[in-house]
């Protein structure tokens, strides 16, 4: 009886899951810079510092969606 060997060219990235949680770390601020937003726009003592909340949720948002475009890229390069 002869073994039976898979040869595979598929080298499996930890790099994935690492980018899992930096993308869900990234969202979860993003969300929560959003609910300042909706919070700030209540309250009016915060209201001064609407700029620089803004311009945080803009950053944590383009972070976020250039991470999940670098994993759907990874993830096509894969041959696996």
């Amino acid at each position: 009886m002869e073994p039976q060997i898979s040869i595979s060219c598929c080298k499996k990235d930890k790099k994935r899951n690492c980018l899992c949680i930096i993308l869900a770390i990234l969202l979860t601020l993003f969300l929560f810079t959003i609910g300042l937003l909706i919070g700030a726009a209540i309250a009016s003592t915060i209201l001064a510092n609407l700029a620089a909340i803004i311009v945080l949720a803009v950053i944590l948002g383009i972070l976020s969606a250039l991470t999940a475009i670098y994993m759907l890229c990874s993830k096509i390069r894969n041959c696996c």
